[in-house]
């Protein structure tokens, strides 16, 4: 991927990600954000994430690697990559995932931008909590899944799906 094909704004949008924010963002976001805003703890997105991970499998905007550090892996050597524009955090995942025993490919890329041509087929694609960091349209973000069904593999699937259950909001979650 070319500099020219990432955009000031979307560099602005991962650029907030530093050591410091990323020290404490398992608590802030992950524990209290989750449960109390969302009203969706980590643990109900593990559990999905842990039914949909396959052997190969690609995370966009990976955050602190939380989900992948604590996830169960259908293999005991599966093929893990990560794609971010923020080298903090494939720097924290690589590393939570080094304490397993997996090695991660980390791939600095836009998720609007063409994805690596070397980055392979997966099983699971995920990119969770990454969209809002976008600065774009629906329309514009939309493109993304376009980019991520390319590299799925037949039999695969990602992280997006409708939910049939209704969901209850919070003031600052049904915020505009």
């Amino acid at each position: 991927m070319s500099a020219d094909e990432v955009t000031q704004a979307e560099k602005a949008g991962a650029a907030p990600y530093s050591r410091a924010l990323l020290s404490v963002y398992d608590t802030v976001v992950l524990r209290w954000s989750n449960t109390l805003v969302w009203r969706c703890p980590s643990e109900r997105l593990l559990a999905h994430y842990n039914s949909h991970l396959g052997d190969r499998h690609l995370d966009i905007g990976p955050e602190t690697g939380w989900y992948l550090r604590r996830a169960t892996y259908p293999t005991p050597k599966p093929v893990v990559a990560l794609l971010d524009l923020n080298p903090n955090t494939l720097q924290m995942t690589t590393a939570r995932l080094a304490d397993r025993g997996i090695t991660a490919a980390a791939h600095t890329g836009s998720i609007l931008a063409p994805l690596p041509t070397d980055i392979g087929v997966f099983d699971s694609v995920v990119a969770n909590f990454v969209l809002h960091c976008v600065p774009r349209t629906w329309a514009e973000k939309g493109r993304a899944f376009g980019r991520i069904a390319q590299v799925i593999a037949d039999e695969g699937c990602s992280s997006a799906r409708p939910s049939s259950t209704p969901v209850r909001t919070t003031p600052l979650s049904a915020a505009p």
